[in-house]
């Protein structure tokens, strides 16, 4: 399998661009498609950013994966 890469603010593979905050939503730019996310801060746009380049390599089309990041749940007691 070919290695691919992951960044935010960096070029790489699959490159993610921070927009910043508006209501508590964390705006993202991931590989040219606006997401929207309730989960805040740099180690979940890493970790949305790694998500989404796996869905890629599985040819999952990105304009799904906004509901799919809608559907995800925080885990209980954690911020």
């Amino acid at each position: 399998m070919e290695k691919k890469s992951y960044a935010i603010n960096n070029n790489a593979d699959y490159k993610t661009v921070n927009l910043g905050l508006s209501d508590f939503i964390q705006n993202l730019k991931i590989c040219g498609v606006n997401i929207k996310s309730k989960f805040l801060g740099d180690f979940n746009a890493y970790n949305l950013s790694a998500s989404v380049a796996c869905l890629k390599c599985l040819d999952i089309e990105i304009l799904d994966m906004q509901n799919i990041i809608n559907d995800i749940k925080e885990v209980p007691g954690r911020f």
